[in-house]
């Protein structure tokens, strides 16, 4: 692991979309590229991530924080880690077989998994935030001025880890599905 004198690491052993069965980063290590954030983490969801997948942190996991993810858990939404950027295989609880890549914690991705409403379209600026059990994120509200958003009338603060969209969805018949768009992740400070 390189790391610049007294500052974060610096150079990698892994290319972003590379996936391993061993710790080649320092699980929980932080790399930017540009003006977009990416931490490598070690998958305990029980399944397989997908690209575009929003995932969490474990937030009974103390001593494992910013470095295991799952999919999102009801105790565990408010802990939005980031976005799956590639396929990460499952660690399935064997000691030897741990499975790491990288998550986006920061910045604009353009294939999130979001579900896409057939009764209230997608606007910019929509927030979107982790569901139970899902591998997708959901429009929670219209975010406003004081970093409030609006939902069902009633103002809430702003949870730490969300997504915020950039493109207009529209409505989709009498059926809900997931959709890959565009958003800003904002999961760094986290």
């Amino acid at each position: 692991m390189s790391q610049a004198a007294n500052g974060p690491k610096t150079l990698f052993n892994t290319l972003l979309t590379d996936i391993s069965n061993e710790d080649l980063e320092g699980v929980g290590s932080i790399r930017q590229e540009g003006d977009k954030f990416y931490r490598w983490v070690m998958n305990n969801s029980g399944q397989a991530l997908v690209v575009g997948q929003v995932v969490c942190y474990d937030i009974d996991g103390a001593e494992a924080y910013h470095e295991i993810v799952f999919t999102p858990a009801s105790a565990d939404l408010h802990a939005l880690a980031g976005v799956a950027i590639s396929a990460i295989a499952d660690y399935t609880g064997v000691a030897t077989i741990k499975c790491y890549g990288w998550i986006q914690i920061e910045g604009y991705n353009a294939a999130i998994q979001v579900l896409q409403s057939s009764d209230t379209a997608h606007a910019v600026g929509d927030l979107f935030v982790a569901v139970d059990a899902k591998s997708y994120a959901t429009r929670y509200g219209a975010l406003s001025a004081g970093l409030t958003y609006a939902s069902n009338a009633t103002a809430h603060p702003l949870h730490l880890g969300h997504i915020v969209g950039v493109e207009v969805v529209a409505t989709v018949g009498t059926h809900s599905f997931t959709s890959n768009v565009a958003g800003w992740v904002h999961c760094l400070n986290v």
